[in-house]
């Protein structure tokens, strides 16, 4: 689905990097490449902009104004400023949204009403931009996973397994047509039956092919699945079934469809098969970036895109995990997350959707910014906090 929507956990303590500084940056496989702030994609759909009368809107928009002005090469195109949205939605959870498929970002009163600068917000937006720009939609397999060996092969052979069936369900295409254009009825009664109305469509994709000069393969192999679709669906509709039983057009699909289903057999269940291999495949080892990774990469990509997308704005560096420090200090966990942190040790991710909030603190801290250090060295004297002076109050005011 293009319109895949992103929960923001996004929250954070800062610790000095002077105080737990390692020697060295901590490897991850999934550190992202500075300057690699898109993934390709389709164009945005349309959005749906707030009301621009709305002071919380307005105080937003001039924070993303800011955040896509300062990454111009991003934000143009496909991805122009033009093609995003804000929303603010009236809830009390500290949240934000992107939505994949058309740049729209939601915010929740709960966050505005929770934060203390213009740059905490900046940060929520920044990360929401990278869920976008990054296309992180609700299929895409993390890239350390696609160019495994083992990912690949099955990949390739669930792939060659695909087209092998399309091919076979094809061979049954000539048997089915002839049986269909020697007795079109039951195309008719099915039509009639206001049970399976919603099947129409099938029907009609059926008819298309039938009066196609020359199908393509993917058309030959579509009417045998749309026919195995409608037979399930009479199957179990006893009202459909009376109604089909004494028609002859009918009973000639059948018998077509149960030798397709005895010869079919066999390759359905290898790409079952190797379906469910592709599934039990242990990502997480071929990530190598902690337990939960091939669960939670995209929030790690989305934050570590997203810092530099706020760096590059001018924010500055340690309001960038102020939210996970909020979320935690409402968990109570933070106190814990301290001693963690204090004492150089990697947490835990988790398993969830979205990493644990001291998990992604430690990312952005040390191995984030120790891995760029060079790079983001320029931008670790950034000072701006504030955008607009009270802005951020009269918004607060005003929810």
């Amino acid at each position: 689905m293009e319109t895949t929507h992103r929960v923001l956990f996004f929250s954070g303590l800062w610790l000095s990097l002077a105080a737990c500084q390692p020697s060295s940056p901590e490897s991850s496989s999934l550190d992202h490449i500075l300057g690699q702030t898109t993934r390709p994609r389709s164009a945005l759909t349309s959005c749906t902009k707030g009301d621009a009368t709305s002071p919380a809107i307005s105080y937003m928009q001039t924070l993303l104004n800011k955040l896509m002005s300062a990454n111009s090469g991003t934000f143009q195109g496909i991805l122009a400023p033009s093609k995003f949205c804000l929303q603010l939605d009236q809830d009390s959870e500290i949240n934000g949204v992107a939505y994949i498929g058309n740049g729209e970002i939601h915010i929740t009163s709960g966050l505005l009403k929770s934060v203390t600068y213009d740059a905490d917000v900046a940060a929520v937006l920044a990360h929401e931009l990278a869920h976008v720009s990054m296309n992180h939609v609700y299929d895409l397999e993390n890239d350390k996973v696609v160019v495994g060996s083992k990912v690949t092969e099955l990949n390739a052979e669930l792939k060659q397994k695909q087209e092998d069936l399309q091919k076979q369900q094809a061979d049954y295409f000539q048997p089915l047509a002839d049986a269909l254009k020697a007795d079109m009825g039951f195309l008719d009664t099915l039509k009639e039956i206001p049970a399976l109305s919603y099947i129409s469509f099938s029907i009609d994709d059926i008819r298309t092919v039938l009066q196609t000069t020359s199908p393509s393969l993917e058309q030959k192999a579509s009417l045998l699945s749309g026919l195995e679709f409608i037979r399930g669906e009479v199957e179990f509709d006893p009202e459909s079934k009376a109604a089909m039983e004494g028609d002859s057009g009918w009973q000639n699909i059948v018998k077509i469809l149960d030798q397709s289903d005895r010869e079919l057999a066999p390759i359905r269940k290898s790409i079952e098969d190797t379906r469910k291999a592709l599934k039990d495949i242990p990502r997480d080892d071929l990530i190598g970036d902690g337990a939960g990774a091939s669960k939670n990469w995209k929030e790690q990509e989305a934050d570590e895109v997203g810092y530099e997308f706020y760096l590059r704005a001018g924010f500055r560096p340690d309001r960038f995990a102020s939210i996970h420090n909020l979320l935690m200090a409402q968990s109570r966990s933070d106190k814990e997350c301290e001693t963690l942190l204090s004492s150089g040790q990697l947490p835990p991710r988790g398993f969830a959707s979205h990493p644990s909030s001291c998990w992604r603190i430690h990312n952005i801290n040390q191995r984030e910014a120790l891995k760029h250090a060079d790079a983001y060295k320029p931008f670790l004297s950034n000072t701006t906090v504030t955008v607009e002076e009270g802005k951020l109050e009269t918004v607060k005011d005003s929810l």
